[in-house]
């Protein structure tokens, strides 16, 4: 409900250039550069844990890409604006904006480091995928709903990634938010029904 104006008031600001730029290495950072390299320090270290994490993020990351193009081609709504549309955002997805596609590298690998090394090396990736997020809205690319859309994607297919690996060596942060006994049910209060979520921890 608030996209346009969301819309509206980020366009009306200049796009700095490390924001410009961060934004724009989202699309350098959807080739398995990283991956590969995490991968082949793992193996030349005999590290397997860094070699779970290359092939997590991959999978997770290209997962994410899959969902995202694969949506863009259900209807939400138009870009922000049509103009200076380039090549990967025309060719691999759909005419709506939503959900984005160019924050997914960064916000795969927050999860991804959360998941493998902790709350305090997830900063980094964390503060590109809002520093990418921004730069989607002031260039009129994509709506605030676009790319928090995206962050949700990211987290439930990194998660979908983790259970499916069954990698158990898994920070003990992580373990504890998202490896703990979680339910969802309805509640009723009041005449009215609603729904409820109990977490073990």
């Amino acid at each position: 409900e608030e996209d346009k104006r969301f819309a509206s008031l980020t366009q009306s600001k200049e796009i700095k250039n490390i924001v410009n730029n961060v934004g724009d290495a989202g699309v350098v950072f959807n080739f398995p550069l990283l991956h590969a390299g995490f991968w082949y320090y793992g193996k030349t270290k005999k590290n397997n844990h860094a070699m779970q994490f290359a092939k997590e993020y991959f999978a997770a990351m290209y997962l994410t890409l899959a969902e995202t193009g694969l949506l863009s081609y259900v209807h939400v709504h138009d870009r922000p604006s049509s103009e200076n549309i380039s090549f990967w955002e025309k060719e691999f997805r759909g005419d709506s904006s939503w959900p984005s596609g160019h924050i997914v590298p960064y916000s795969t690998l927050f999860f991804k480091t959360l998941q493998f090394y902790g709350p305090y090396w997830s900063i980094l990736p964390l503060g590109l995928t809002v520093v990418s997020s921004i730069q989607r809205m002031q260039d009129g690319k994509h709506f605030l709903s676009d790319v928090v859309g995206a962050f949700w994607l990211s987290a439930f297919a990194s998660e979908g990634v983790r259970k499916a690996a069954k990698y158990k060596k898994n920070h003990p942060f992580y373990k504890w938010v998202f490896e703990s006994e979680a339910r969802l049910s309805i509640t009723r209060h009041r005449g009215a029904i609603g729904p409820k979520l109990v977490w073990n921890y």
